[in-house]
């Protein structure tokens, strides 16, 4: 006979799976570093935040992005448009304005900075994650 915890433990499993919370929101992240097979947090890196909207915009810091969010499946992109609130034409422009040329190093920022990022969404810990290969951005919901 089946006991009636374990009946309301599998219930809440199924609905945590069934009714998960939207995406939409602040997140607080840290950054992970992997060391022998275990994730080790490091707090002297500092804190990042992802704020995405409703309307499928976002906000971050740790790239200094904004752009637009969708997601397919687990799998959220985020497509930056801006960064550092400029566009790349922007940054362009205020440099050949301000040097007369075009720098290598921007160029550099911005191919990095504007790609899009992949970060999947767990919906059973309710956690945001960007992996890297020596490192991991796990992100927490703060609302």
């Amino acid at each position: 006979m089946i006991s009636v915890g374990s009946v309301v433990c599998v219930a809440a499993i199924a609905g945590r799976f069934l009714i998960s919370k939207p995406v939409d929101g602040m997140w607080l992240g840290y950054t992970y570093h992997k060391h022998d097979g275990e994730l080790v947090k490091d707090e002297e890196a500092g804190e990042y935040l992802i704020r995405l909207n409703k309307d499928g915009t976002y906000q971050e810091n740790s790239n200094a992005t904004s752009g637009n969010w969708t997601m397919s499946g687990n799998v959220i992109t985020l497509k930056p448009v801006t960064f550092y609130d400029m566009t790349p034409e922007e940054h362009r422009q205020r440099i050949i304005k301000e040097k007369g040329k075009e720098s290598k190093t921007m160029e550099m920022l911005l191919e990095t900075r504007m790609k899009p990022i992949l970060i999947t969404y767990s919906s059973f810990a309710d956690k945001l994650i960007y992996d890297e290969p020596e490192a991991s951005y796990i992100y927490d919901r703060m609302n």
